[in-house]
C-alpha cells in the first residue's frame, strides 16, 4: 500500500461498495492508450477529519493490490496505513532528532566495532523510549492524545530544562 498524489490520472474500472475503486496503472502513457501491460490496483480516496492534523480535509489517496473490499475494507486500510506511518516517524525521530549536536541531520554511529554500534543503537532506542514515555505521562495528566504532542517540541523542552533539574539535586 502506497500513498499517491491526488492528481494522478486513474480511470475507475469498477466502483466498490466501500467507496474505493479498481483501476489500472501503466508503465507509460503510450501503454495506457493501448491498454497494454496495465496492473490492476485498488484506489482509496479519503480526507482526514481532524482539524489538529496536517492535511485536514485535503484529498488523500492510497493505492493497493488488496482488491477484495469485503476482506480489506477501505477504512481499515486507511487506519492501518496511518499506524504504519507512525512507525516511520519513530525511525525519523531516532535518526534525525535525538542528537542535539546534529540537529536536523541523520545520526551517525561513532563506534569502530560492531558491538559498539549495537550499544549505540540500544542507547538511541532507550533515549527515544524515555522521551516518548515522558510524553505519554504528560499527555495522560491532561487527558490528551499523545499524538497531539510534538516530539521535537518535547525534546527541546527537555534539553532546556534537564540541566537545571540536574543542578537542583
Amino acid at each position: 500500500m502506497v500513498r499517491i498524489k491526488s492528481n494522478m490520472v486513474l480511470k475507475p474500472t469498477q466502483r466498490l461498495a466501500d467507496g474505493s475503486f479498481v483501476a489500472k496503472i501503466y508503465p507509460s502513457s503510450y501503454r495506457r492508450s493501448q491498454d497494454r501491460d496495465g496492473i490492476v490496483v485498488r484506489v482509496i480516496e479519503y480526507a482526514l477529519d481532524d482539524p489538529q492534523r496536517t492535511g485536514h480535509e485535503q484529498p488523500h489517496r492510497l493505492m493497493t493490490n488488496l482488491l477484495d473490499a469485503e476482506r480489506y475494507p477501505a477504512l481499515e486500510l486507511v487506519i492501518l496505513y496511518h499506524e504504519r506511518w507512525e512507525e516511520e516517524l519513530v525511525f525519523d525521530e531516532q535518526k534525525t532528532h535525538l542528537d542535539p549536536r546534529r540537529a536536523g541531520k541523520p545520526a551517525h554511529f561513532r563506534s569502530q566495532t560492531p558491538v559498539g554500534v549495537e550499544q549505540e543503537v540500544y542507547a538511541l532506542s532507550l533515549g527515544h523510549f524515555t522521551v516518548r514515555a515522558l510524553m505519554l505521562e504528560s499527555a495522560q495528566t491532561v487527558d490528551l492524545d499523545v499524538d497531539r504532542l510534538s516530539f521535537t517540541g518535547c525534546l527541546r523542552i527537555l534539553q532546556a530544562r534537564l540541566p537545571e533539574r540536574l543542578s537542583e539535586k
